[in-house]
């Protein structure tokens, strides 16, 4: 599994409980520019905060640590 798979696995799972039309949206439209530039992908601090609460959401420590580790980089 990699940091690109586990993100747009968990961007793409059903949104939370009262999510917006417009959060959605924006979570698949990040998903696909995950998923077609994984290596050339720009993403702004807020961007890395929405990939962490959506690998949490759905994944153990054993992706979400080593989702941590990279993306602090």
């Amino acid at each position: 599994m990699t940091l690109q798979d586990a993100a747009t696995n968990a961007f793409l799972m059903p949104a939370e409980k009262g999510a917006s039309f417009d959060q959605s949206a924006n979570a698949f439209k990040l998903a696909l520019r995950i998923s077609y530039g994984p290596s050339d992908c720009e993403v702004k601090s807020e961007e890395i905060t929405q990939i962490k609460q959506a690998i949490g959401r759905i994944y153990g420590p054993v992706v979400c640590g080593p989702a941590e580790v990279l993306l602090e980089r």
